[in-house]
């Protein structure tokens, strides 16, 4: 019987470990734009998504928030998991704290992609610019910012940006209020050397665990 309940307990645990935020009732938008999007507008979240269901425009709906990703729940019980492409961020006392950087360049990787199963299955290369984002402590290596990368950037552009290492995101500030979502592939302490060239060629070694040097002034 200890041994039933602990299975329980875990499994329990288990299922709750990605619920995130809890549920919120809110309303959905669909965006026509080049670049379509569901607007959710909940009591809590404020966020733009992928399309990723079948919806009608002002519909009522109830989602919840965790990481990169809003479920919307559907009439099953079952969730609806879509990408977030941008946030909108409260301006009030709890707003989240933003650190100045600026572009340094970018470099062109193909990341190939499968589908389908058997003989029918293909390949197709999908190209992500990677940025090298310099700020006062590290340099930021991102990629695939926004929806259909949306966030397009120039060497020597300075940006507004927060990290969330936890999720592997770092989401950067445009617009007043919104941000894209842009993956946070690793980040490396400044070199002068290195830093003086565009990013595209460049040779440094980047790592989720970097820190900055330790201060050796008395």
């Amino acid at each position: 019987m200890k041994l039933l309940a602990t299975l329980l307990i875990v499994l329990t645990a288990m299922a709750f470990a990605d619920t995130g935020s809890e549920y919120q009732k809110g309303t959905l938008t669909k965006q026509n734009s080049v670049d379509p999007m569901y607007e959710l507008v909940g009591t809590k979240d404020h966020v733009w998504v992928r399309p990723c269901g079948e919806f009608q425009n002002g519909q009522a709906i109830e989602f919840r928030v965790a990481g990169d990703k809003a479920y919307i729940r559907r009439q099953n019980g079952k969730d609806y998991k879509c990408t977030i492409s941008m946030t909108s961020v409260p301006n009030d006392a709890n707003s989240p704290k933003y650190h100045t950087g600026t572009i340094l360049g970018y470099s062109i990787r193909r990341d190939p992609n499968a589908y389908g199963t058997g003989t029918s299955s293909s390949i197709w290369i999908r190209e992500a610019k990677v940025y090298d984002l310099k700020a006062s402590d590290f340099i930021y290596k991102i990629d695939y910012c926004g929806s259909f990368q949306a966030g397009q950037f120039s060497p020597g552009q300075v940006l507004e940006f927060r990290v969330n290492e936890n999720e592997g995101r770092l989401y950067v500030r445009h617009d007043g209020n919104k941000e894209y979502s842009c993956q946070l592939e690793g980040k490396r302490l400044p070199d002068t050397a290195a830093d003086s060239q565009n990013s595209t060629g460049s040779s440094a070694s980047f790592s989720v665990n970097a820190k900055p040097a330790a201060n050796t002034e008395n």
